[in-house]
């Protein structure tokens, strides 16, 4: 049994390396594109600052564009669990109040991630869609989807007559638009306010753009 088990154990270490392997990696290489830019930055300069050799990089990575697809996929994974969220707990909402929790919890939980993925997010706003059309593309892409989720869950809150009727997908833009601009002014210190009442304003705001009394 003994042997067994010591067997199984070298076989998941090289697992585990694998993971905090292609976590470096990414660490690195969102540090690098802040500093020099993504088109500065090389393959060489990557595994330079990881202490790696570039077989591991070829190992998780074609190129440094797959390297940061992968990150941007995970990270607007992340943003769309949440909205998707949003929409399943809102079939039980009878009344405008629990809205307002609601959706503050949902700015809570899309704060989180935001904060999670703070560098990368400067990546994206400072470099984003230039960085190659395959890119610019998964961002649209992104987009494409945030705006449908968003619509479906605008679509039934007005069904439930919480909201007045309106142009679902007009709301949907117009929330993703302000949201965005308002993370992008906060992430570069042009908003002076604590987290919270960041999100309470936030909400408060959009909740009155939709017609509900806050």
């Amino acid at each position: 049994m003994g042997e067994v088990e010591a067997k199984k154990s070298k076989r998941g270490r090289p697992q585990l390396n694998a993971v905090v392997a292609q976590k470096q990696l990414t660490n690195v290489s969102i540090e690098l594109f802040l500093t020099k830019g993504f088109h500065y930055t090389t393959i060489d300069d990557i595994v330079a600052a990881a202490h790696m050799g570039k077989g591991t990089f070829y190992q998780f990575f074609k190129n440094k564009e797959d390297l940061f697809a992968q990150i941007l996929t995970e990270f607007f994974d992340e943003l769309k669990q949440t909205l998707t969220w949003t929409h399943e707990n809102l079939e039980n909402l009878d009344e405008s109040k629990v809205i307002l929790d609601l959706f503050f919890l949902e700015g809570q939980r899309l704060f989180d991630t935001l904060k999670k993925f703070e560098k990368l997010a400067r990546v994206l706003f400072l470099q984003g869609r230039s960085i190659s059309p395959e890119i610019n593309g998964l961002i649209s892409q992104f987009y494409d989807e945030l705006t449908q989720i968003s619509v479906e869950t605008y679509k039934m809150i007005m069904d439930l007559g919480l909201i007045p009727i309106q142009n679902p997908q007009i709301l949907a833009m117009g929330v993703i638009g302000t949201v965005e601009k308002i993370y992008q002014e906060y992430l570069f210190q042009k908003i002076d306010l604590a987290e919270e009442q960041l999100i309470i304003e936030t909400i408060r705001f959009l909740l009155r753009g939709l017609g509900v009394n806050t």
